[in-house]
């Protein structure tokens, strides 16, 4: 069982988008889903985001990673920044190049279970159960990050205090 202080679980937009940033920190991490799994299974074909190009970025902690470099990369010449929305095609296009880019380690994982163990807690996952144990050896206790809900949770998992505070 692998054990991690940071565990991310989700990688959508946001979940990447943090996991990209810790590395870049230079922060051990974990992170699990499938990139893009919601978008890819539930969004209709053909489909337009709401925002414009420039707004549908995926945060990076560095310049060079949004949809306008995506584009001038991959030879789209019909890229404009604010004429009109993002189709889905070239959006999870995109995504997919920045996790090529930035978050290369994604686990494709579910999440079944988190239960506060000792110091941590333990994470299981339907394809392999038990898989990641989060230590509790930082000042706070571990750090999940439910990047579907796009909360931050620390477990702190002291004797007196054995419950989540989001």
């Amino acid at each position: 069982m692998a054990t991690s202080d940071v565990l991310v679980i989700g990688a959508g937009p946001f979940g990447l988008s943090i996991s990209a940033h810790l590395r870049h920190r230079g922060v051990e991490h974990t992170i699990v889903g499938r990139p893009m799994d919601t978008w890819r299974a539930h969004m209709p074909l053909g489909m337009f985001l709401k925002s414009e190009p420039y707004g549908s970025a995926i945060s990076a902690a560095t310049r060079g990673y949004d949809v306008a470099t995506y584009a001038r990369l991959h030879g789209f010449d019909d890229y404009v920044d604010r004429v009109g929305p993002l189709s889905l095609e070239r959006f999870l296009g995109y995504s997919d190049w920045f996790t090529d880019q930035l978050v290369p380690d994604v686990r494709d994982l579910t999440v079944t279970n988190v239960t506060p163990e000792d110091s941590g807690f333990k994470v299981e996952f339907a394809e392999e159960g038990p898989g990641v144990r989060a230590t509790g050896d930082r000042r706070d206790g571990p750090l999940a990050v439910h990047a579907y809900s796009r909360r931050t949770v620390r477990l702190a998992l002291r004797p007196h205090d054995a419950q989540l505070r989001a």
